[in-house]
């Protein structure tokens, strides 16, 4: 069974009076699964010289069956509700990455690089 559209689920806000921090997850048709991080505040600024800064991660389509597989899944457009259940912490893209690792799926990440 395939899901038609963007799938999107948040997997981590911070709270009001922190460092901002929103990282979430998205599976659409054709696109892949991405996952995105955006800090933003001083201390994004200190680390990165920029604020907000984002960092995407990219899992393309032909990749997802394998992950699926794994995780035991049977509709890619689930992928965004498992992550936000299992891996909904600060760290979840990082984690995410791990897991792409050990599974070794091939992966994209795009982040800008800090100016110095």
């Amino acid at each position: 069974m395939r899901n038609d559209g963007l799938q999107s689920f948040a997997l981590f806000s911070s709270r009001e009076g922190e460092e901002r921090v929103d990282v979430w997850c998205a599976y659409e048709e054709g696109n892949g699964l991405s996952v995105v991080e955006r800090l933003e505040g001083p201390l994004a600024q200190w680390c990165f010289e920029e604020s907000p800064h984002v960092v995407e991660l990219r899992v393309a389509e032909p990749v997802l069956p394998v992950l699926l597989a794994y995780l035991e899944l049977s509709d890619e457009a689930l992928l965004p509700r498992f992550f936000a259940l299992e891996y909904g912490e600060a760290d979840a893209l990082q984690r995410i990455r791990d897991l792409l690792r050990r599974l070794c799926l091939p992966y994209t990440v795009l982040e800008a690089a800090p100016a110095r």
